[in-house]
C-alpha cells in the first residue's frame, strides 16, 4: 500500500487544534469568495432557462404566445385520460384547446395550396378565408382558423398523404354553410384529423382515404343553410379504409341524417371501419350503413365494420316520418348480421361487430329529458330502444 506523506499544510493544521483550524477554513473560503466576486465585477451567477424549450409532460403543452419570451409558453392541463367522446368539447379542441387566441393569427385571404415544396413542414397560426388544399405529404396544419361559405366550398381539401390537421377551428360565416369541413380524397393514405372543432358544414368530415385517423374532434351543427336540398352528415365514410373514428364528440343537428354515415357509392368500397369510444347524438339514427357501390354491390362492398365502446345520446328524430324515433342506434339498410366477437367477424366480414354485452358494448348516455331516460343501458343495434 502506498504510504501517505503528510504535507506542511496538514502538519500545520494539526498543530493549531480543531476549533482554530475550522475557523481558519471558514475565513479562507470567505476571502476566496470575495476575490472571485470582485474579479467578476460583482455579477451574480445566473442561468437562463425557457420552460417551453425543455421536456414537457403529457399534462402540459407548448403553445404560441407573442407576449412571451421566445414567442412560446407552457400551458398546464390535467392528466385526466379521455375515455370516450363525452369529455370532448369546445374548451379542449380547436384554437381554445391549444390556448391560441384568434386575434393572434396572421390573416390569409383567398385559397391556398400547400404542395410538395411544403413537405415535412408545420404551418400554424394562420386565419384563412378561402379553401386550404394540402396536396403535399407529411404536412401539419395546426392552430389555424378557416372561415368559408358556399354550397360547393371546401374548408380543407386533402389530396396528399400522411398529413395532419390539428387544433383548427373550422366554421362558416354567419347565416351560411359550406360543403366540406375536411375532405380526405381518394388515393390518399395516412391522413389525420385531430382535436379540431368543426361546425356549419354540409358534411363536417368526409373521407375516401386509406389508413385514416379521426380522433379527439368536436363536430357539431352540420348545416345545409347554403344548400337546402342537401343531406348533412357529421362524418361520411364514402370509401377506402382502414378508417379509425375514436374519442370524438359528434352531435348531429339535422334529424334526417346521422353522426356516422358509411355509404360508399360508384367505384368505391369500404374496408375496416372502426368506430370506438365516441359520444354520438342526434340524427335519424346514430349510425347508418348503406352500401351503394356499383363496383362491389351487395354487402361485400362494406366489410370489417366495428362499433364498440361508444356512448350514444338518445335524441334521434322523434318524427317517425323518414326516421325511426328516439333511441335509434342503427339504420342497417343492408340488413347485415350482427357479430359479437372478432372470430365471428373474421368468418363473416360482411357482418357488423357490435357487442351487446361485456366491456366493449355500446351504451346510452346523456339522455336526460327523454322518456324513458335510458342512460347507462346497453345500446342494441336496432332502430328503437
Amino acid at each position: 500500500m502506498r504510504k501517505f506523506t503528510p504535507s506542511w499544510q496538514t502538519n500545520w493544521m494539526r498543530k493549531m487544534g480543531r476549533p482554530t483550524s475550522m475557523l481558519l477554513v471558514v475565513v479562507m473560503f470567505g476571502i476566496a469568495g470575495s476575490v472571485l466576486l470582485f474579479t467578476s465585477h460583482a455579477a451574480t451567477p445566473t442561468v437562463s432557462l425557457e420552460a417551453e424549450s425543455g421536456s414537457i409532460s403529457s399534462a402540459a403543452s407548448s403553445i404560441s404566445d407573442s407576449t412571451a419570451s421566445g414567442a412560446l409558453a407552457v400551458k398546464f392541463g390535467t392528466s385526466g385520460t379521455i375515455t370516450n367522446g363525452e369529455q370532448i368539447n369546445a374548451s379542449n379542441t380547436g384554437l381554445t384547446g391549444d390556448g391560441v387566441s384568434a386575434s393572434s393569427l396572421t390573416p390569409v385571404s383567398g385559397s391556398v395550396t400547400y404542395g410538395s415544396s411544403f413537405n415535412g413542414q408545420t404551418i400554424s397560426m394562420k386565419s384563412y378565408t378561402g379553401t386550404v388544399t394540402i396536396s403535399g405529404s407529411n404536412i401539419t396544419l395546426k392552430d389555424c382558423k378557416i372561415v368559408v361559405s358556399g354550397m360547393n366550398t371546401f374548408a380543407i381539401d386533402i389530396t396528399g398523404s400522411n398529413n395532419k390537421v390539428q387544433n383548427c377551428l373550422i366554421t362558416s360565416t354567419s347565416g351560411t354553410s359550406y360543403y366540406e369541413g375536411i375532405a380526405i380524397e381518394s388515393g390518399t393514405s395516412g391522413n389525420i384529423a385531430t382535436r379540431n372543432e368543426i361546425s356549419f358544414a354540409e358534411n363536417l368530415i368526409t373521407t375516401y382515404g386509406t389508413n385514416v385517423t379521426i380522433n379527439y374532434n368536436y363536430l357539431h351543427d352540420a348545416s345545409h343553410l347554403s344548400n337546402p336540398s342537401a343531406h348533412p352528415d357529421a362524418i361520411e365514410i364514402y370509401g377506402g379504409g382502414p378508417t379509425l373514428i375514436q374519442y370524438n364528440r359528434i352531435v348531429e343537428v339535422d334529424l334526417g341524417d346521422a353522426p356516422i354515415n358509411a355509404a360508399p357509392y360508384g367505384p368505391y368500397t369500404l374496408t375496416g371501419l372502426s368506430v370506438f369510444d365516441n359520444f354520438l347524438d342526434n340524427g335519424q339514427s346514430i349510425f347508418i350503413i348503406d352500401n351503394q357501390s356499383s363496383a362491389v354491390p351487395g354487402n361485400a362492398g362494406i366489410q370489417n365494420t366495428r362499433v364498440e365502446r361508444n356512448v350514444f345520446g338518445g335524441h334521434t328524430n322523434p318524427d317517425t316520418v323518414n326516421s325511426y324515433g328516439i333511441y335509434a342506434a342503427l339504420a342497417n339498410n343492408d340488413g347485415r348480421a350482427i357479430a359479437q366477437d372478432e372470430a365471428t367477424l373474421t368468418a363473416n366480414p360482411n357482418d357488423i361487430l357490435w357487442p351487446t354485452s361485456g366491456a366493449n358494448a355500446n351504451h346510452w348516455g346523456e339522455c336526460t329529458g327523454l322518456t324513458p331516460d335510458a342512460t347507462g343501458q346497453i345500446a342494441y343495434p336496432r332502430t328503437y330502444l
